[in-house]
Formats: structure tokens, C-alpha cells, sequence
């Protein structure tokens, strides 16, 4: 066969195998472009207060602008706008459906932030109740209204027999339907904290939890395949008492009433969402029901499972050791300007 004979072979096989593969490339794309995706996002905002003085709230003192933080509304403004970049970083296109949130003194700093910032045009809803918190915070939940119909909220009040005077964030539940056909039961929390010491203060974590698993399995002896996710900062690692064993929130599911924590995979590798002293902890998670896990179902949660949000404008980098963290608002009465001094966490959910 002469030289120009095979060429023209040759450029005739390259052209078909061009065809092919913008054929095959449209076919996938056509598959592809029936599949959507929803975000579910967790983030404690570190003290979210606005600059005015609440006087049924005792918690809000030191955030006002005649104190010594000097909290102001310049700084309100940029904390607003700080947390809506970073909420919508995740997905650029594509916003979360259900943000829950922590550490926020009310209702008015939620609807600041989906009024005054990128969030504004984004459409969600609100939902909040002032708890009896003793530092005058509390959890909320925002979701976007088009894809969501919301039936039912409550809120679950903890009472520890053993200090009575002492009061915590309420549990809130959220039941819904997604996309028109998917009910959804959501749980939002901030469980006590470590500060008087991580072995000190696990009873009231493990309570907190106890209420939390007793609500679960009502939702289940309605429905053992319900769809249920739970968020939040728990103040716990995934492999402690009041998780793990409580809970009942592993990182395997070995019998249907179980939980799937996603965010214990990146624990195990070292990942955290808050750093102590330099060590990090994974103290935020998403938990989700059984159902959720399963490929096969039209709603469930990705490969990926869940995530970090850890951008470059998130983070401070210490100097002399290099090592990063939160960038936070406050250290003490000092005012760092960063955002929180947590990361949020995500995941993604095909439907």
C-alpha cells in the first residue's frame, strides 16, 4: 500500500475514533445531566451575636461596641459576610439545602445573614427558638424553600438530674419533604462543652445523647427506613462514649437501627475540625440512617461522604510553627478578625 493510501487510512480511523468519542462523550453527559446533588452543611459560627444590647440575655454583654472586645457593626458586617463566603464556597452553583448552624445569640443574626450578604437572592428559610442556654446561644437551621416543604419543628429541652441549675442548647427537629417525594427528619445540636475538661463534663454529653438516640428510635418505630440526618457540633470525637456507644454513630452500620457518622473516616486519618493545642479534633459531624447509605435508593449520600471546608481565607498559619487552625474572631478580648474557630463540615447527597 503506498504512503498517501495509509495516511488517508490512518486520518479515516482518527476521524471515526473522534466520532465515536464525541458520540460517547454526548451519551455519558445526557446521563450525567439527569443526576443532581444537594449539600447538607454544618458550621459553628463562634459566637454569632449582632451589636445590640438584649437585656433578657445576659450572653450578649460582651458583644456590644462600649465593651472591652469592642464588638461593632463593622466587624458584625465582615463576621456576616465571612460566613456567607464560606457557605458559598463549597458549591459555587449549587448553595447547600440545609445549612445547620451554632453559637447564635438569635433569630435577627440569621436573618442578617441571608439578608445582608451573598445569600441574600439564595432563598432560605429560617428556623430558630431562643433556648435557656446559660451563654445566651443557640443551634438554627436554614434550608432553602423550593425544594423543601416544611410540616414540623420541635425542640428538645435537656434537663440533668444531677445539676439542675445548669442549661444547654436545645436539640432541634425538623421533619420535611425533599424534592417532593423524600421526607426528611433532620436534627440539628450543640452538645455541652469540654471546658471544665473533656472526663469532667461527659455525663452531660452522654445525656444529651441519650435524648437524642430515644427521639431517633421514635422515628423509626414509625418508619424503620426513614431518612435521617443528624449535624452538629457535638463536642465529642466519633470513637467516644457519647457517640459511638450511645448514639449508636460508627463508621460501619452492622444492624438497621444504626448510624453512619461521615465524618469518622477523616478522623482516623487525622483530620479535625478544631484545633486544641495544637492537636486537632474532629468535634463537628453528619450522622445519617441506613437509608441514606444505599446507592440504589434515588436520595443518598455521595462517595465521598463527608468533608471538611478548609479554604485558603479559613486559615491562620502560626509563624513560628507553622502549623494552621480555625482563623477565629476572638482570642480571649483580642480581636483576630478571622471567621470561626471551627471549620464547618459537608456532604453530598444524589438525588
Amino acid at each position: 500500500m503506498s504512503t498517501n493510501k495509509t495516511n488517508k487510512t490512518m486520518n479515516k480511523i482518527f476521524i471515526s475514533m473522534v466520532i465515536l468519542a464525541l458520540i460517547s462523550g454526548c451519551m455519558i453527559n445526557s446521563k450525567n445531566s439527569g443526576k443532581k446533588n444537594m449539600v447538607v452543611m454544618f458550621y459553628n459560627t463562634e459566637n454569632l451575636f449582632d451589636t445590640i444590647n438584649d437585656l433578657s440575655n445576659a450572653g450578649d454583654d460582651e458583644f456590644l461596641p462600649n465593651t472591652e472586645k469592642q464588638w461593632n457593626t463593622q466587624k458584625y458586617l465582615k463576621k456576616l459576610n465571612d460566613i456567607a463566603r464560606v457557605i458559598t464556597s463549597v458549591q459555587p452553583n449549587n448553595y447547600p439545602q440545609f445549612i445547620g448552624m451554632a453559637e447564635l445569640e438569635n433569630s435577627n443574626v440569621l436573618s442578617d445573614l441571608i439578608s445582608l450578604t451573598d445569600l441574600k437572592n439564595a432563598g432560605y428559610e429560617i428556623i430558630h427558638r431562643q433556648s435557656n442556654d446559660y451563654r445566651g446561644i443557640d443551634v438554627g437551621l436554614l434550608y432553602k424553600k423550593d425544594n423543601f416543604k416544611h410540616i414540623s419543628t420541635q425542640y428538645y429541652t435537656i434537663k440533668f438530674s444531677e445539676d439542675t441549675t445548669y442549661t444547654t442548647r436545645e436539640i432541634l427537629y425538623c421533619k420535611g419533604i425533599f424534592n417532593k417525594k423524600d421526607t426528611l427528619h433532620i436534627f440539628v445540636n450543640h452538645w455541652p462543652s469540654r471546658s471544665s475538661g473533656q472526663d469532667e463534663t461527659e455525663k452531660k454529653r452522654v445525656k444529651v445523647a441519650q435524648v437524642l438516640r430515644s427521639k431517633v428510635d421514635s422515628v423509626f418505630m414509625q418508619n424503620a427506613k426513614a431518612n435521617i440526618i443528624i449535624m452538629g457540633d457535638l463536642n465529642d470525637e466519633p470513637d467516644n462514649l457519647s457517640i459511638q456507644n450511645t448514639l449508636l454513630a460508627s463508621d460501619t452500620i452492622k444492624m438497621p437501627n444504626e448510624l453512619l457518622n461521615l465524618m469518622y473516616k477523616l478522623d482516623k486519618l487525622g483530620k479535625g475540625t478544631y484545633n486544641f493545642k495544637g492537636n486537632w479534633n474532629m468535634l463537628d459531624h453528619l450522622i445519617i440512617s441506613k437509608n441514606l447509605t444505599n446507592p440504589s435508593n434515588k436520595l443518598h449520600v455521595n462517595e465521598l461522604g463527608g468533608q471538611i471546608v478548609m479554604k485558603d481565607f479559613m486559615i491562620y498559619t502560626d509563624a513560628k510553627t507553622n502549623q494552621i487552625s480555625p482563623n477565629k474572631t476572638y482570642g480571649g478580648k483580642k480581636y483576630y478578625g478571622g471567621i470561626s474557630d471551627h471549620f464547618p463540615v459537608y456532604a453530598i447527597f444524589n438525588y
